[in-house]
């Protein structure tokens, strides 16, 4: 009896997952068919409410974000962009149209300049998947251990030096290939980020609508969040300054 009461709830979790996917297929096609009829705000409903219902993937992202940036919504875009950017960063298509939203922002704001080993590190680690970096660091490990086996019990003095050169290659590279999984790792789940999504916002110099004002953002600008106290929020911008915004004027990614 205990096994078939099991059996039956295995039938019906099957079946219900089977609805989910049906239905999540229905509401994305749907979606991309008012994208593509120029409904756009018919397109970002239907985006959303596929999200409201727990069915997070880049492509939802993208999609949302090509409508909001066609309906003339830079913020919004460049957000689900960078949400869409953090699951698949390599992606060409997510990459060129976060650049190109970029380009329609107020906001020029200059990076503080890197050392450039640091600014490598950096364009490797927040432009390359942990997945993907991890498949090659095992590669090289194996490939590495495949070399060593063949110096181990070759015979030959050549095939020795050659093998020998290759597996101290193949190491030297799966450990910077390692380093550079932790560092991409690490990005991942450290990662807080915002976007001002109101048209413009003055960042204060304290958590207080009576401070000074420090300096101003307009919609669409990307920041760092460092802080929270009640309604406000510590961010620092690419160039270094740092202030409080009000946290109902950005949402993070």
């Amino acid at each position: 009896m205990k096994k078939l009461a099991i059996l039956i709830i295995s039938v019906f979790s099957i079946y219900s997952v089977c609805l989910s996917n049906d239905n999540y297929q229905e509401l994305f096609n749907k979606a991309n068919q008012l994208y593509n009829s120029k409904n756009f705000m018919g397109a970002i409903n239907v985006y959303n409410k596929i999200l409201k219902e727990g069915y997070v993937s880049a492509n939802v992202y993208y999609n949302l974000a090509n409508s909001y940036y066609r309906n003339n919504q830079i913020g919004e875009a460049i957000l689900y962009y960078n949400k869409a950017h953090k699951i698949n960063p390599e992606d060409e298509s997510i990459n060129l149209n976060l650049k190109i939203a970029n380009l329609k922002t107020v906001d020029k704001i200059k990076e503080l300049p890197k050392f450039f080993l640091t600014k490598w590190v950096d364009d490797i680690t927040h432009n390359i998947s942990v997945g993907s970096v991890s498949f090659w660091t095992i590669l090289l490990w194996i490939v590495g251990f495949i070399f060593l086996a063949i110096f181990l019990i070759s015979q030959s003095i050549l095939i020795k030096k050659i093998t020998f050169f290759l597996s101290v290659v193949s190491f030297i590279f799966a450990i910077l290939f390692f380093y550079v999984t932790i560092e991409a790792q690490n990005f991942q789940n450290s990662r807080n980020e915002g976007v001002i999504l109101v048209p413009s916002v003055y960042v204060k110099s304290s958590p207080d609508a009576s401070s000074l004002d420090a300096f101003i953002l307009h919609e669409g600008t990307s920041f760092n969040v460092l802080d929270q106290v009640g309604d406000w929020t510590k961010i620092k911008i690419p160039s270094g300054n740092i202030g409080w915004i009000q946290s109902n004027s950005f949402e993070t990614f």
